[in-house]
């Protein structure tokens, strides 16, 4: 689970000062992860207001790990784990499939930090970073799609917000004047799901902008296919139904339901 804190507008983790204080071992040390009783402490904290992450709750409309796309892309993972390694040994294959999906998922962080560090480098007038020819092009590609297709001066990159008005938070890709934009990098090209336009239009609802849209990379064809997302009611009503069973979710892991009444409690808490 991933909060951030809308006191400070920064995500809640290891790295936030609050945390680092309250948070230590015996030896010292800054705790790494918080179980359920950390967590209850931090809830009642006047100096912080702890909000579900937006791809928390994406996570929550895929149905991550139960059904839905989270489980269809774990069965994906397990497969290519079994044709590697043989179906004779459980533990190769976890293992295997452990690898998979840490390399999918460092495979898009490294993506988006390499098209952010370049599109930084634009708006700070530095010099551009040094990249390997294709991530050279894949940046150029994806800033040539947004002066195209988006036709906006973009505003900043990685923003972090957290709302106290839709009780939620995150870090946008891209922000421009009147869009936001949302990266993805799949494997294979695909459509966007429910719940990446869900979160798009999240970021778009919390920062007050007009529009927004999902960058799909195609790896294969070298290209960006842009999705525009009608940022209506039906896309935030799920992401908001995905936070009120967040809290429901929270309320039994800490076996309290004060964290339901706290992200329906709007300004102090």
């Amino acid at each position: 689970m991933r909060f951030y804190d809308a006191r400070n507008n920064m995500e809640f983790d290891k790295n936030h000062p609050l945390w680092q204080q309250m948070f230590k071992t015996k030896a010292g040390t800054v705790r790494q992860s918080l179980n359920r009783e950390g967590f209850a402490i931090a809830m009642q904290s006047r100096d912080l207001r702890l909000l579900p992450s937006v791809t928390t709750l994406s996570n929550i409309i895929d149905g991550f790990g139960t059904f839905g796309a989270g489980a269809a892309w774990g069965r994906s993972m397990t497969l290519q784990a079994v044709d590697d390694v043989g179906k004779h040994d459980p533990t190769a294959i976890k293992s295997r499939a452990f690898e998979l999906m840490t390399e999918a998922r460092d495979a898009g962080q490294d993506n988006h930090a390499i098209v952010e560090g370049y599109i930084n480098a634009e708006l700070s007038g530095q010099e551009y970073p040094i990249l390997a020819a294709e991530d050279l092009d894949m940046a150029r590609t994806v800033r040539a799609t947004i002066a195209r297709d988006v036709d906006e001066n973009i505003v900043c990159v990685e923003r972090t917000i957290a709302s106290s008005d839709w009780m939620m938070g995150g870090r946008v890709d891209i922000e421009c004047k009147d869009t936001v934009i949302e990266m993805k990098f799949p494997k294979l090209a695909r459509k966007p799901k429910a719940s990446e336009m869900a979160q798009s239009c999240a970021y778009a609802k919390m920062l007050g902008k007009q529009r927004s849209c999902l960058f799909m990379w195609d790896s294969a064809k070298r290209r960006v296919d842009v999705h525009w997302v009608t940022n209506d009611g039906c896309l935030m009503d799920l992401m908001c139904r995905a936070r009120d069973l967040f809290g429901d979710l929270v309320a039994l892991w800490i076996g309290s339901d004060a964290y339901s009444v706290y992200l329906g409690q709007e300004g102090e808490f």
